[in-house]
């Protein structure tokens, strides 16, 4: 038996028939189904294009449009999940306690995501900073995903004592760039395409910022990103 690791209680599995006879793989993430009502999926297409950011009308928000404008290579995210109060409060659990039992709790949703990419793509997670690596002890995007994808770790991030969840927003879109890549693109790694793996996607800077880092690099194959949240 497998118990919720928000509220403990055990998870009772139903499937409906369609699932059993036509489902090759069954992901399921590590929560009862009350406490996973409490999470709101995001739904396209009522939302951004591009990042997720849930709209009412237009196909691209105002900071996409922004982007484009500017000539800005745009970056299209996918987010599983919209940060209400219930995922506010799993990230403050995770991130801010350190229980990293919790990176866990989404792996089944971010399992059956992931399938639809093909072999040759390069899974790149956002790394955190040394010093939030030092009072965390542990990487909370890596936690999210070492279990689950064969991850090449590209980026690595310059010390800074910002924490993103303090910052405002004008301060998150000036935020200066911190990541660097570490291993420079060749000829034959160049092409793959390039899937970036964050936690939380607010302004969209900080994996605009691992783009512009490993388009430095000279890695120039497709890109786009994917977090839990928006």
């Amino acid at each position: 038996m497998t118990a919720c690791l928000l509220c403990q209680q055990t998870i009772v599995s139903q499937y409906s028939l369609h699932e059993l006879c036509f489902n090759r793989y069954f992901y399921q993430d590590l929560l009862c189904r009350t406490c996973r009502d409490e999470f709101q999926e995001i739904i396209r297409p009522a939302c951004c294009q591009i990042c997720g950011r849930h709209l009412n009308q237009t196909h691209l928000c105002r900071d996409c449009l922004r982007r484009q404008q500017s000539s800005t290579e745009l970056l299209t995210n996918q987010a599983l999940f919209r940060y209400n109060t219930a995922m506010h409060d799993y990230f403050q659990q995770y991130k801010g306690r350190g229980d990293y039992r919790l990176r866990l709790a989404f792996a089944g949703s971010l399992r059956r995501v992931v399938q639809q990419y093909q072999a040759t793509t390069l899974f790149v997670p956002i790394p955190t900073s040394p010093n939030h690596f030092e009072e965390r002890q542990f990487d909370p995007v890596l936690g999210l995903y070492s279990d689950i994808l064969p991850l090449t770790c590209l980026l690595a991030c310059h010390d800074h004592a910002d924490h993103q969840a303090q910052l405002t927003r004008h301060q998150r879109l000036i935020s200066p760039q911190y990541f660097y890549c570490e291993t420079p693109a060749t000829p034959k790694n160049g092409i793959k395409q390039i899937l970036l793996l964050d936690d939380i996607y607010t302004t969209g800077t900080t994996l605009y910022h691992g783009l512009a880092a490993l388009r430095q690099a000279g890695y120039r194959g497709k890109m786009t990103s994917l977090t839990l949240a928006r």
